[in-house]
């Protein structure tokens, strides 16, 4: 049975992880991630780390691990008039879910809620716009699986 293990707000702007970027240095080449989306997995990864005590072992040191996202993006100006609908709305466009799936996935690893992004067998994400007022944020909630236990069935 799954077992709720965190539900959490992050307050912030989700971001897309984008292709790696590379440059030369003499003769290798290195790889490395864009500074906007380094700066939100610091903030995905530092809000669980003060949402949870302080740990060195993963939350969930093995088994399946199921994520639920609602991602919310900010509204573009417009859609502010009076005759749009004053809550979140479904987002069709760019940026890719998956791609904001991978930077939030490892914004959660850098906090020691699992203890690696492959123990995620279910996965469920929804992309929004916000309500009027809103502000942009990711609502997650992370399930651990037990085994129910024999005895009380």
């Amino acid at each position: 049975m799954w077992h709720l293990v965190l539900d959490d707000v992050v307050i912030g702007k989700p971001v897309a992880k984008g292709r790696p970027r590379a440059f030369r240095a003499g003769k290798m080449i290195r790889m490395y991630t864009p500074e906007n989306v380094k700066k939100y997995e610091n903030l995905i990864g530092g809000s669980l780390w003060a949402e949870i005590p302080r740990r060195s072992k993963p939350v969930i040191p093995e088994g399946p691990v199921r994520l639920e996202l609602d991602i919310f993006h900010p509204r573009p100006q417009r859609l502010m008039r009076l005759k749009d609908p004053p809550g979140p709305l479904m987002m069709n466009v760019k940026p890719d879910i998956d791609n904001v799936l991978k930077s939030t996935m490892d914004g959660i690893s850098k906090a020691p809620i699992w203890h690696d992004d492959a123990q995620v067998c279910s996965v469920t994400v929804n992309q929004w716009r916000c309500s009027k007022e809103g502000k942009p944020r990711i609502e997650l909630k992370i399930y651990e699986w037990r085994e129910p236990d024999c005895e009380k069935l």
